[in-house]
């Protein structure tokens, strides 16, 4: 990165475009995601923290990283390509498989 900021503390310029921030009731699905992304799922990782999210992006082709702060074990959570807890990620970043990857934000 180019600046000291994470993924996860800059305004939300990496923040899920499938799901408003006020409701997270009304999220999309990943293939409807990626979509509305215009990406591919080759091109794309999932970040996760239960089980469904690592099944459904796996069903959709994407990569998907877990991290353990919701409700599934690490068993429960074994598709996906890397497993973190929240912390560990952030210190991790820089060797994980987001590593090189540039985020940009969806089209408004």
């Amino acid at each position: 990165m180019t600046d000291e900021r994470t993924p996860f503390q800059d305004g939300g310029r990496h923040r899920d475009p499938a799901m408003p921030e006020d409701d997270a009731s009304t999220s999309l699905g990943p293939a409807a995601a990626l979509a509305r992304l215009g990406t591919s799922a080759a091109e794309t990782i999932l970040i996760g923290d239960i089980r469904w999210d690592v099944e459904a992006g796996s069903r959709a082709g994407a990569r998907v990283i877990a991290v353990r702060c919701g409700r599934s074990s690490d068993a429960q959570l074994a598709g996906a390509v890397a497993i973190y807890d929240p912390a560990d990620l952030l210190a991790q970043l820089d060797s994980s498989p987001l590593a090189g990857r540039a985020a940009t934000p969806p089209a408004a």
